[in-house]
């Protein structure tokens, strides 16, 4: 869930960490995951809080995800949205925090979206990233 936060600000673990709001939206996402996995008999072994907790603790750890982008790889958004959606639909569930964030880092990984453009990710001629050095950051993120 946490992925496609970070795919959306550039932001290492521990800036996501320091903004409650940002923490607030991962818990609803974690929560609606949880709920889909326990509709299906799947109980998880922590509390959200502790998974959270455990997590953000990484204060400098950039998420696999964060990385596609800057070295041309795709994103694994599409398998998250996939499983999420089956899940939900065997279940009856709605999941519209993880649904809107996915579509949002959906819509960022267009070659001509806005973030894109605003996170100053170059693109090659076909509109792939092209693969950038790995050390500027803002603001505890990184400038993709």
């Amino acid at each position: 869930m946490l992925e496609s936060g970070t795919v959306l600000t550039g932001a290492t673990l521990g800036a996501i960490a320091d903004r409650p709001e940002m923490v607030a939206i991962v818990r609803h996402m974690m929560t609606e995951a949880e709920a889909a996995a326990n509709a299906l008999g799947v109980v998880l072994p922590q509390p959200t809080e502790k998974r959270i907790a455990i997590t953000l603790a990484a204060r400098q750890h950039r998420m696999s995800m964060l990385h596609d982008p800057t070295r041309g790889r795709p994103l694994e958004i599409d398998a998250l949205a996939c499983s999420i959606a089956e899940m939900r639909s065997q279940v009856g569930l709605t999941t519209p925090t993880i649904d809107m964030v996915l579509d949002f880092a959906r819509f960022a990984r267009h070659p001509r979206s806005l973030i894109r453009t605003l996170t100053l990710l170059p693109t090659n001629r076909n509109g792939r990233p092209e693969p950038r050095d790995r050390g500027s950051t803002v603001d505890g993120g990184v400038l993709l």
